[in-house]
């Protein structure tokens, strides 16, 4: 007897089915912090599936998860280690301190956040006085004068206890690096704050930054990744900053700095992202990129999200597939900031980088002139104990589950322009599969003040949730 081709796939959704009916697991962060990364009652997948329509009818939110479309590997996730974090873990207790590192890089005990970002010298984000590794009087180009040692004060020891516990296995912990600005002798002002390059010595530049991820690695910290400059367009006067025009970053990453660290001989596996400022100015990387003998040099290219919209991260990756798109720094805050990392995602972004993780109750270290937010761990400046905020908590809904080669999958609902979702009046939502456990995760924000009911849809079958109020949600499950 000949099966008609409906019952044909009838049939092979039934086995499908039966092969994947395990248990969806679901864990909540929600804005009241009732949910704290909780543990819920879990799901189950049932057969068959309503069309997607017929749910919406109802007045249900309906997410499908298509796995087979497949979009960009996941590096990691994670915030930073610059030197206001360092300094305020240093004023803690080693117990307290070790417990604080767990609890950020920890997959098990803590939110396992697998990348970090580290500073070349200082940032505005410091405690005074602001140095480079060169701060000679006059130009040094033999660099004699270069050391590390002033980062023995607070950040080398976090690193170093963070390298040790935490980078084992093709998970593990990773970093990369940023410079605020070049020692002063290399720019035309002759000053850490402000100024723009001195394009004559971009081959001591170059040999600086090799100094750098050398001496790092001689203290057992690998720099995965460098952009040679954060926020090429700033040259504010009140903290480290150093103008880099476009031109000028493809010119050093073409002639000096992309040579030197793929030359064998330096044994370096240090990668080079351009760029490494707002999504507004696309035209900083495509200047770069458009560059050929820069380009292969460049691994991909870093954003903030100070201004602009993600979209430009799609934009970019539609102009250059072949090179990577990595968000390096922006945090955002609340429910709404979860739904903001969800589109940064979805915009081909293989990392997600907060800045700044641990400020005390008074803001501090800070020697910049921007007013921070609360970060997502604050340090009590009287007894220097922890306080983990909403945001630790929203960042482990993404960083515990979503783990490095990590493949972003295809999940819609149906709504246009799904990829920015910005607005808040639809779930925002995200999925991928774990390469390391084949487990499947999919994020989704409740941003509403009220519960939402939320259908999956996967491989023909479906699950209901109740979303709580001002959420953020992780299902995970995977076949059996």
């Amino acid at each position: 007897m000949l099966l008609s081709l409906s019952t044909i796939l009838t049939l092979w959704w039934v086995t499908v089915a039966a092969q994947a009916s395990g248990q969806i697991e679901w864990h909540t962060t929600s804005r009241d912090l009732e949910y704290k990364l909780s543990k819920r009652e879990p799901l189950q997948f049932s057969s068959p599936v309503r069309s997607p329509s017929a749910v919406s009818s109802t007045g249900v939110q309906t997410v499908v998860v298509d796995e087979n479309k497949k979009f960009q590997t996941i590096f990691g996730i994670g915030s930073s280690l610059e030197s206001s974090t360092c300094h305020n873990l240093m004023r803690m207790t080693e117990a307290d301190r070790s417990d604080t590192l767990k609890k950020l890089l920890d997959p098990q005990d803590g939110i396992g956040m697998s990348l970090m970002r580290i500073t070349v010298a200082t940032s505005d984000f410091c405690p005074l006085p602001f140095y480079s590794y060169d701060d000679s009087e006059y130009p040094d180009e033999s660099l004699s004068g270069f050391s590390i040692s002033k980062d023995e004060d607070f950040i080398l020891p976090v690193l170093r206890d963070a390298a040790k516990k935490y980078t084992a296995g093709p998970d593990g912990l990773r970093f990369f690096a940023s410079t605020w600005s070049p020692p002063a002798w290399m720019k035309t002002t002759n000053t850490l704050q402000g100024g723009r390059y001195n394009t004559a010595y971009f081959p001591h530049y170059a040999q600086y930054i090799l100094k750098f991820i050398n001496a790092y690695r001689n203290e057992g910290i690998e720099v995965a990744g460098l952009t040679p400059q954060n926020e090429p367009l700033q040259n504010e006067d009140t903290y480290p900053t150093t103008l880099l025009l476009p031109e000028e970053e493809a010119e050093l990453i073409r002639d000096h700095l992309g040579p030197l660290l793929q030359d064998p001989s330096n044994n370096c596996t240090t990668s080079i992202w351009c760029f490494d400022h707002n999504f507004k100015t696309l035209f900083y990387p495509e200047t770069v990129l458009k560059d050929s003998e820069a380009k292969k040099y460049v691994s991909g290219t870093a954003f903030h999200n100070y201004g602009g919209r993600a979209s430009a991260m799609s934009e970019l990756h539609d102009a250059y597939p072949d090179k990577d798109i990595f968000f390096s720094e922006g945090s955002t805050f609340g429910v709404r900031g979860a739904a903001q990392i969800v589109a940064i995602f979805r915009n081909w972004a293989t990392t997600y980088n907060a800045w700044v993780t641990m400020l005390d109750s008074n803001l501090e270290p800070n020697a910049g002139p921007f007013k921070p937010s609360p970060t997502m761990i604050e340090l009590d400046a009287a007894t220097l104990k922890p306080t983990y905020r909403f945001e630790y908590y929203m960042y482990g809904q993404f960083s515990k589950f979503i783990r490095r080669g990590a493949v972003r999958i295809e999940t819609t609902s149906g709504v246009e322009n799904e990829d920015e979702n910005e607005d808040g009046k639809q779930l925002a939502h995200v999925g991928f599969i774990n390469t390391s456990d084949n487990k499947r995760v999919l994020v989704v924000v409740n941003e509403f003040d009220y519960a939402t009911s939320l259908v999956i849809q996967w491989r023909g079958m479906e699950a209901t949730a109740s979303l709580s109020p001002a959420s953020v949600n992780t299902f995970v499950w995977e076949e059996e």
